[in-house]
C-alpha cells in the first residue's frame, strides 16, 4: 500500500467512476421519453435542437429515432395496403431506414469534397435520421409527400448549417448535389425495376 493511499479511497474512486459511467451510458441510451422529447423539440424549434444537441451523442440517438419512426410510418402505411401487407411492409420498413443513410452518405461525400470545414459522416448521418423521422409521419399518406419532402430538406437544411456549422450557401448546394443524384439513380434503376 502506497504511503497516503486508504482502501476506503479507492473503494470511493471505483465507486464514482462506476456511477459517471453509469450516467453517461443512460445519457446516450435511447428511451421513449428522448423520442417524444426529440419530437416536439424537432416540430417546434428544429434549428434550436440541432444547436444544441452534441454531434457525437446523437448517433445512437438518433438512429433510434430513425427506427422508430420507421416503424411507426410503416404500421399507419398497412392500413392503405389490400394485400401482400407482409412484403410491402418490410420495403417500407427497410426503404424508411435506408434511404436516409444513403442520402446523408452522398450528402457527406459532397459536403467533404472542398477541404474547408469538413462534417463527420455520424454527424451527417445524425440530422438525416432526425429530419427523415419526424417528416415520416405524414409521409405515410401519398398526398401528403408533397409537403412531407421539401419540409424534410428544410430540417437537413437547419440541421447542416446549426448542428455541422456549415454555411449557408454551402449546405443549399450539398441539399441540391444530393437531391439530383438521388433523383438521377432512380432514373437509372427504374426501367429494371417492375412492380
Amino acid at each position: 500500500m502506497r504511503h497516503g493511499t486508504f482502501p476506503v479511497d479507492r473503494d470511493i474512486k471505483r465507486v464514482a467512476h462506476r456511477e459517471t459511467s453509469r450516467a453517461v451510458r443512460n445519457r446516450e441510451k435511447f428511451t421513449m421519453g428522448f423520442y417524444f422529447h426529440a419530437l416536439t423539440r424537432l416540430l417546434g424549434a428544429p434549428g434550436q435542437f440541432f444547436q444544441e444537441f452534441p454531434g457525437e451523442m446523437a448517433f445512437q440517438k438518433s438512429i433510434g429515432f430513425l427506427i422508430l419512426s420507421a416503424f411507426f410510418s410503416t404500421v399507419a402505411r398497412l392500413t392503405l395496403i389490400r394485400d401482400g401487407y407482409l412484403i410491402l411492409s418490410a420495403i417500407f420498413f427497410i426503404n424508411a431506414v435506408v434511404m436516409p443513410m444513403i442520402a446523408s452518405t452522398i450528402a457527406f461525400l459532397v459536403g467533404n469534397a472542398a477541404q474547408a470545414n469538413r462534417v463527420r459522416l455520424r454527424q451527417c448521418i445524425s440530422v438525416f435520421a432526425f429530419a427523415s423521422g419526424t417528416t415520416m409521419f405524414i409521409s405515410w399518406m401519398p398526398l401528403f409527400v408533397w409537403l412531407a419532402e421539401p419540409w424534410k430538406w428544410i430540417l437537413v437544411y437547419k440541421g447542416m448549417t446549426r448542428g455541422c456549422g456549415l454555411g449557408n450557401m454551402r449546405v443549399v448546394l450539398i441539399i441540391l448535389v444530393t437531391v439530383t443524384v438521388i433523383c438521377l439513380s432512380f432514373r437509372l434503376i427504374q426501367p429494371y425495376v417492375t412492380i
